[in-house]
C-alpha cells in the first residue's frame, strides 16, 4: 500500500469520526442509518480500511455532508465543522 494510500485513508476515516461525533451519532447509530456493521466502521474511522464508493455516498448522505468533505485536510474540516455546531439530524 502507498503511503498517499494510507494517509487518504486516515484523513477520510478521522473526517467521518469527527462529524459522527458533532452529529451525535454513536458508531452503532451510525451503522444502523447506513445497514453497515459497527467493526466494519470502526475501521473505517480508525484508518484501517476505506469504504466503497457506494458505502462512502450513505456515510455522507446520512451525516449531512457532501461526500467530497470527507477528504479534506483538518484544518478546512475545523472551519466547516463550526458550521455543523447548531444545525441536527433527523
Amino acid at each position: 500500500m502507498s503511503r498517499n494510500s494510507s494517509y487518504i485513508k486516515t484523513i477520510v476515516g478521522s473526517n467521518i469520526k469527527r462529524i459522527r461525533e458533532l452529529r451525535g451519532f454513536t458508531q452503532d447509530d451510525l451503522s444502523e442509518v447506513i445497514n453497515m456493521n459497527t467493526s466494519a466502521l470502526s475501521d473505517i474511522e480508525r484508518g484501517l480500511t476505506y469504504p466503497k464508493p457506494e458505502n462512502l455516498d450513505k456515510i455522507a448522505q446520512a451525516l449531512k455532508v457532501p461526500y467530497e468533505l470527507l477528504y479534506v485536510n483538518a484544518l478546512f474540516l475545523i472551519v466547516f465543522i463550526s458550521s455543523l455546531v447548531n444545525t441536527t439530524i433527523s
